[in-house]
């Protein structure tokens, strides 16, 4: 049964010794980036120094399972209670350094997300600014030149009267109101009297006036 305890032991102390050498290996890496300054100060500055204290603690150790399993029990027995006190203070670091390295972490995950929010915030103050300063006037002037297209599409340039276009347009809509009301419509047909003789007595900018005047009469 001592054999079995030593070699189990031993490979406790291997296992350690290889998590360690993979925590200071991930520990020095941020402390290089600055990604966690609370775990590189615990593991290596004073007055904590556990990357120091943990070494130690694992050189003892190994020193304790090369022992022979029969000889010297006295002292392996007093360097085990001195590893047991010393374990219980390196506990109490592990957990410092837990705690530090679990607030330093919250604390980049919420300046992250202050910066997330500033960014978000930012690019809708940009959409919001171009859809007033920008896209609001284009669609306003493209409006604009829709209805002055509809606008020359159905009047008559010199009159403002409706054309053919507008007129049969308006006619249809009357009609089919007309037909759902059964009602009567009625259409009036003018005509100037003559206009060719105004034309060639007076020119036709005189005539293009009367029909201006002739227009808005009607």
């Amino acid at each position: 049964a001592s054999a079995i305890d030593q070699n189990f032991f031993t490979q406790t102390v291997k296992e350690l010794s290889n998590s360690h050498s993979m925590i200071i290996t991930m520990v020095e890496g941020h402390g290089e980036s600055s990604a966690s300054r609370s775990l590189h100060e615990v593991y290596f500055e004073q007055p904590y120094m556990l990357d120091e204290k943990i070494t130690g603690f694992i050189n003892t150790a190994e020193a304790v399972a090369s022992y022979p399993p029969d000889e010297m029990r006295s002292t392996k027995m007093s360097v085990l209670g001195n590893l047991t006190e010393r374990r219980t203070r390196i506990l109490s670091m592990l957990d410092l350094a837990a705690e530090r390295y679990q607030l330093e972490t919250a604390g980049i995950i919420n300046r992250n997300y202050h910066y997330q929010l500033i960014a978000v915030s930012f690019i809708f103050i940009v959409l919001l600014f171009e859809a007033v300063c920008i896209f609001r006037p284009l669609v306003h002037r493209i409006n604009s030149y829709h209805r002055l297209l509809v606008k020359q599409a159905m009047e008559d340039p010199l009159t403002g009267l409706s054309n053919r276009r507008s007129f049969m347009k308006q006619a249809m809509k009357e009609l089919s109101a007309a037909k759902r009301k059964q009602a009567t419509v009625c259409v009036a047909l003018c005509d100037l009297d003559h206009f060719k003789q105004v034309n060639d007595v007076y020119g036709h900018e005189v005539g293009d006036r009367v029909l201006k005047h002739f227009s808005s009469l009607l």
